[in-house]
């Protein structure tokens, strides 16, 4: 296990907070696009970053409700947690995370 590894294997993915999942996931991008890795890590890392991207996605998904009864509020404020919602079956997909590169693309790493 490496430093990276050590630092982070107690946490969740679901547990971080958006900036730090977000800052997680690009540094695996990074490494993954620059070949850094030994493919044994890369598949681990690209596992991982596919639940970053999954949190992510769903952390925005409950800010926008967030936002929307914000702005149907007529102006007053008003916080109401967005309700917790079934994952959809795309979640593990990155395709909004990554506009460049097509799932398919992914067979390649």
């Amino acid at each position: 296990m490496n430093n990276e590894e050590a630092k982070t294997s107690g946490t969740s993915p679901s547990d971080m907070p958006f900036e730090e999942a977000l800052a997680r996931l690009e540094e695996h991008v990074r490494q993954m696009e620059a070949g850094s890795v030994p493919l044994e890590q890369m598949i681990r890392r690209y596992e991982e970053a596919q639940k970053l991207a999954a949190v992510c996605r769903t952390k925005l998904e409950s800010m926008k409700k967030k936002i929307e009864v914000l702005s149907r509020s007529g102006g007053k404020v008003r916080w109401q947690e967005a309700a917790d919602e079934e994952e959809p079956a795309d979640a593990g997909q990155s395709e909004d995370f990554f506009p460049g590169i097509s799932h398919g693309d992914s067979e390649k790493l």
